[in-house]
């Protein structure tokens, strides 16, 4: 646990005895007395740039899976399938949304590490391969000596980080709680997104205490970059889902049966729904990003700065009309925080669901919540207008006639037996 981790707060002042979550990268080609012979399931990280060390090397990024945990792995060489390495786990921030997922286990030992810093020519230090050593300790250290060393030329010791020791135990039989992203109200009714799976909340918020359904949408899972992977906007009988490559409707059927039907591909972040229409923004600007493929590049701007979902074409069309561009950008607001027609404010987060009426602020019980049916509503290309002409192009008339020989008797039971559709049909 370096230093820098605990020092950020992204991992707990633990104790021995707690139980802890950590994003763990393995080190490996260093001459480093924490090693250990680690055998895992490699798969590469597709479509990611290698990066390239001081000294020339370039390294892949994979994923590593084991007995219990996973952990980000960057090799010297492409890997796929069992590996066997050596090296030493080390926590990260756990800010890649295509990176490991957390190991939860519970603290069995702490030690303290400290190696030997060596100066560098012209200024700094660096720690010496295979120097450390451990000092037992009982819980995670609030702050970490001084690393202000006199500049004498010569060696020193410090204290670099935490080594961890976590017993991962049985896997969890417990149902994960529910991470809310996005939130809407309307119509006396409060929808909530996942952060990252494609489950909605469906919260009454007429009844007291507030009933709350579940719905598990036929969407895909998505990588949870940031807190907002999807955005919900609540109409006055169900809701729309905006995310980066779809946007879909949602209508109540039903108490506990909502009907999900996908209205544009592509879609767009943020996203505002104004007089029953889905918009998204574009870019205005130039702007420096973070490619995973190619690493920080340049991004143009878009061509324009509002797009609307129609649903007669399934497409998106540019808005030029300025006083509408306007007026739609100027409701874009916080995606986890909104007020309902009586005032009470309703916030998502790391805490769950918060409802806050006047100076009350309450947490809603998601534990009960009721399961209910999400229909799929699946689009045929061949009812989409637009599709009309290349499925003109690609579609052929055919006759088949099954004409049995003398031997050629259907077997009893077998489909061909008396069936007509089968002997002489008409297809296309």
């Amino acid at each position: 646990m370096p230093w820098w981790v605990i020092g950020d707060g992204s991992f707990p002042r633990a104790s021995v005895g707690d139980d802890v979550e950590v994003f763990a990268e393995l080190i490996t080609g260093t001459s480093s007395r924490l090693n250990r012979a680690v055998t895992a399931f490699a798969v590469p990280a597709y479509g990611m740039a290698p990066r390239e060390s001081g000294d020339g090397r370039r390294h892949w990024w994979h994923l590593l899976y084991g007995e219990g945990w996973s952990a980000g792995w960057w090799s010297d060489a492409p890997r796929s399938g069992r590996v066997a390495v050596e090296g030493y786990f080390v926590a990260t921030l756990g800010n890649d949304p295509g990176g490991p997922v957390a190991v939860r286990g519970r603290v069995s030992s702490l030690q303290s590490v400290q190696v030997r810093l060596d100066p560098i020519e012209g200024g700094g230090r660096r720690e010496a391969g295979d120097t450390e050593s451990l000092t037992e300790m009982n819980e995670i250290p609030v702050e970490f000596e001084s690393f202000s060393f006199p500049n004498d030329g010569l060696a020193h010791r410090g204290v670099t980080g935490v080594l961890v020791d976590l017993e991962l135990g049985d896997p969890p039989t417990d149902r994960p709680s529910f991470d809310p992203g996005a939130v809407d109200a309307g119509a006396g009714v409060v929808w909530v997104m996942h952060r990252s799976d494609p489950t909605v909340l469906r919260i009454d918020s007429r009844q007291d205490p507030p009933v709350v359904r579940e719905f598990v949408l036929p969407l895909p899972i998505e990588e949870p970059s940031g807190d907002f992977t999807r955005r919900v906007h609540a109409t006055d009988n169900g809701c729309w889902i905006v995310g980066i490559h779809d946007v879909h409707r949602v209508v109540v059927d039903g108490e506990d049966v909502v009907a999900v039907e996908r209205v544009c591909v592509g879609g767009g972040q943020p996203s505002v729904l104004r007089d029953g229409q889905v918009y998204v923004f574009g870019s205005t600007s130039d702007r420096l990003v973070a490619d995973r493929r190619h690493g920080m590049i340049r991004r143009t701007a878009d061509a324009e700065a509002l797009w609307v979902c129609d649903p007669a074409t399934q497409s998106w069309r540019e808005v030029t009309d300025r006083q509408t561009v306007f007026e739609v950008r100027r409701q874009g607001r916080r995606p986890d925080m909104v007020a309902d027609a009586d005032g009470v404010q309703w916030m998502s987060g790391r805490r769950g669901v918060l409802r806050r009426s006047g100076d009350e602020t309450t947490a809603v019980d998601l534990g009960g919540a009721v399961t209910g049916t999400a229909v799929w509503v699946q689009p045929r290309p061949e009812d989409d207008p637009a599709t009309a002409a290349l499925l003109a192009d690609i579609t052929v008339g055919a006759r088949f006639v099954y004409a049995p020989g003398a031997d050629d008797d259907p077997e009893p039971g077998c489909f061909t037996e008396g069936n007509a559709e089968f002997e002489r049909a008409e297809r296309s």
